[in-house]
């Protein structure tokens, strides 16, 4: 297993939209997860004979994942809370709510195990591509953020560092819609309610 090979794998059309959320869909995890490592294998924990526990602050279940039995028996776990389509907690989970956690738990350890899927947790549309790590925002795009940038951001440096450039003509592309999304935030957060 090469994780850095497997993180650059296409799934975006493999990805399934519900509500707001992007999922990867877990048929598609695992089987890349089998082609990748024929020796993996994961487990669902019980509690109490249970795929899941129920606690006041809402049900989890867990999935740990063991990418190649045979080497050193490095295992990666992932706990995940049994949420609804609008990534709400579900005080009173159904068999079906436990099962589609257990899923989105899954797809959830595969990526961190193996890199398969991992950039959607990210935010972001396509794999990482070491081609792409001198294309730099330019045009539109640049102006784009250098307004919202100079409208926003209060600690230059910091920013540069959180986008991982020297100067905003030196951004990633790859990193603008992730970037453009982080100052919206800061923007709404700054703007008083009632104000448009």
């Amino acid at each position: 297993m090469n994780f850095a090979e497997l993180e650059k794998t296409n799934v975006t059309d493999k990805v399934e939209k519900k509500g707001r959320f992007n999922y990867l869909s877990w048929v598609f995890a695992v089987s890349e997860f089998r082609k990748a490592c024929p020796n993996g294998r994961w487990e669902i924990a019980r509690f109490d004979d249970l795929p899941y526990q129920k606690t006041e602050n809402g049900a989890f279940v867990s999935v740990t994942v063991w990418p190649e039995v045979d080497k050193d028996m490095i295992f990666f776990e992932q706990i995940h809370p049994v949420l609804n389509n609008q990534n709400k907690p579900i005080a009173d989970p159904n068999p079906f709510d436990v099962n589609t956690s257990i899923q989105r738990c899954l797809v959830k350890a595969i990526a961190i195990a193996t890199g398969i899927g991992l950039y959607i947790y990210a935010g972001e549309d396509l794999p990482p591509n070491d081609g792409d790590a001198d294309v730099f925002i330019a045009g539109d795009d640049l102006e784009t953020l250098t307004a919202m940038h100079d409208e926003v951001v209060t600690d230059k440096a910091a920013f540069l560092k959180v986008a991982g450039a020297t100067s905003l003509e030196t951004v990633p592309q790859k990193n603008f819609k992730r970037l453009m999304g982080l100052l919206q935030k800061k923007l709404d957060m700054q703007r008083k309610p009632g104000e448009d």
